[in-house]
């Protein structure tokens, strides 16, 4: 019996752990593409939820989009054009994107499409709760009821004092019920940054503003994640983190998370592509690497997986 409950635990280990070596060979193996002329390439981004201690990834091979994950491999049929990310609730994938709000059942049949509004960039999906929060970009923050299946709620995000409005391009949360979400412009004078919305009140309770002068934009595609009390950004393949405290103020300067790589003769940066993996105060995701290889017009490029403690 020892040995059994052994083996088992072994397996769920095997399952539950992170695997880069797995990442490498089934997503950032993936993240090039060739295009169709010499010399040209397409980017090919994963989106990672976690759920049940298993790490889901959809991502796009051919004209189909794959759920993958080390449990197999699923392909989602049903009207997707294109997929901004997803959650796991009950087993079933929950996607945004070009095709608003649409459920698949675990073998990636099409349940419903719950909206067909085009704006959907970020979803979150608060358990306690049981809503599902949507970044819809100039719509504001669209909330669905998973009880009645139903959208109880569209919240602008307009803040007063700011020259012009503000995309809503991510959406995270907190244990508390707290919504984080990002905001992004580059009209000079619109806010850049969080707005935090409390389900308790049901209105934003603050914004908090990157520094325009020492913290840039927030990229129009970026992702948010909460993570033991911080709020990470990918920010355009560049992780930015605002902490606990940074949280409660009006303007920040977030910190800048950067790791650099060596590929033969060429040093660069690494920018993530895709969504960042957190994992015991590690980060893990996909970069797109240049190397100049001796005998080659072009650099050469490739995914390749990266960590760095947190």
């Amino acid at each position: 019996m020892k040995y059994i409950l052994l083996c088992v635990l072994a397996f769920s280990l095997s399952i539950h752990a992170f695997d880069q070596t797995w990442f490498q060979e089934n997503i950032c193996d993936e993240v090039i593409l060739k295009g169709a002329k010499p010399g040209f390439y397409r980017i090919n981004q994963a989106h990672h939820f976690k759920s049940d201690g298993v790490d889901y990834f959809i991502q796009k091979e051919g004209r189909d989009f794959f759920v993958k994950s080390k449990l197999g491999k699923i392909k989602l049929k049903g009207e997707i054009k294109r997929v901004l990310d997803f959650v796991v609730i009950d087993q079933s994938f929950w996607v945004v994107g070009e095709t608003g709000l649409v459920e698949f059942n675990e073998f990636g049949n099409q349940i419903r499409q719950y909206s067909n509004f085009n704006s959907a960039r970020g979803v979150y999906y608060h358990p306690f709760l049981d809503k599902v929060y949507i970044a819809a970009e100039s719509e504001g923050l669209s909330v669905f009821d998973f009880n009645t299946k139903k959208f109880d709620k569209l919240l602008s995000l307009s803040a007063n004092g700011f020259a012009g409005p503000s995309l809503a391009v991510s959406v995270t949360g907190d244990p508390r019920g707290n919504i984080y979400i990002a905001l992004s412009s580059h009209v000079k004078g619109s806010l850049n940054g969080l707005a935090v919305y409390s389900p308790v009140e049901e209105n934003i309770i603050r914004y908090v503003q990157f520094d325009p002068i020492k913290a840039g934009y927030v990229d129009n595609y970026a992702s948010a994640y909460y993570v033991d009390g911080s709020v990470f950004l990918n920010n355009g393949g560049w992780i930015h983190e605002m902490n606990k405290a940074q949280l409660t103020q009006k303007t920040v300067v977030p910190k800048w998370h950067s790791l650099s790589h060596t590929a033969g003769e060429t040093f660069q940066y690494v920018q993530f592509r895709g969504d960042l993996i957190f994992e015991q105060n590690k980060v893990y995701g996909c970069s797109l690497i240049r190397e100049k290889v001796e005998g080659e017009k072009r650099p050469r490029r490739y995914g390749k997986v990266f960590s760095m403690m947190l």
